[in-house]
């Protein structure tokens, strides 16, 4: 029993010097990483929450710890987005809005996706904040809690143009049966022809890549080939 509770007690004692040997030389490491010192020549010196990390001019390998920072890191080099939101204003400006201001009305724009129901995006949605940076989000928008709309209401739907998503091959059945309903003819935007169906994870997405998706989209469907004719499957 002696001979056990000896062989224990070197094992745990090692133990806890191997612990305190590792969250040393990690400490060390770790401060190494933050201190302005380590090859500040070499570095680019970033201020964050946790002080400051000497981040090197020429990495060779970049880790990253979720999907969004691996999103924004595969989208360094295009050129980000402000710049093309102006560009595709301008191009917008000149093929819609301006005639439409001429006539006394805005020219709208939805995305709206088919899950259980036919539900609107909101406003500070990530594609209802990309419509409205390009000018084109209905001031109807609002930042309700997202909930179906009722049939009844699709009259109501005033965007001379909607982007339409779905959500799995549930929302898929659920738009073709809503497209069979007599008051899906009464939305503005399928009497004008004008329903363009998108992929729904980018119009619902959180990142660069995702945002410069929904830009082709718009380019695609309203600069580069303005038709009148709706979109099929």
């Amino acid at each position: 029993m002696k001979r056990f509770l000896h062989r224990l007690t070197y094992l745990l004692c090692l133990g806890i010097v191997t612990f305190v040997l590792i969250c040393a030389c990690s400490q060390s490491s770790y401060q190494d990483a933050i201190s302005p010192a380590s090859s500040a020549e070499n570095c680019r010196i970033v201020k964050h929450t946790m002080g400051e990390t000497c981040v090197p001019l020429n990495p060779q390998r970049i880790v990253t710890l979720d999907i969004l920072s691996l999103s924004n890191i595969i989208a360094l080099g295009i050129k980000r987005y402000s710049q093309r939101v102006q560009e595709l204003k301008q191009s917008l400006d000149v093929l819609y809005k301006s005639s439409q201001k001429q006539q006394g009305r805005s020219f709208y724009a939805s995305f709206i996706f088919a899950s259980d129901g036919l539900t609107f995006t909101q406003r500070d949605s990530f594609a209802g904040t990309i419509l409205n940076d390009l000018g084109l989000l209905s001031p109807k928008s609002s930042n309700d809690i997202i909930l179906p709309i009722s049939e009844e209401s699709f009259a109501e739907i005033d965007s001379d143009v909607l982007f339409v998503g779905t959500y799995q091959e549930n929302g898929r059945s659920t738009l073709e049966r809503i497209q069979r309903r007599p008051l899906w003819s009464k939305i503005k935007a399928v009497r004008k022809k004008q329903v363009y169906f998108v992929d729904f994870l980018p119009w619902y997405g959180f990142d660069f890549l995702s945002a410069h998706t929904v830009l082709d989209d718009i380019k695609k469907y309203l600069v580069s080939q303005p038709v009148t004719t709706q979109s099929n499957w």
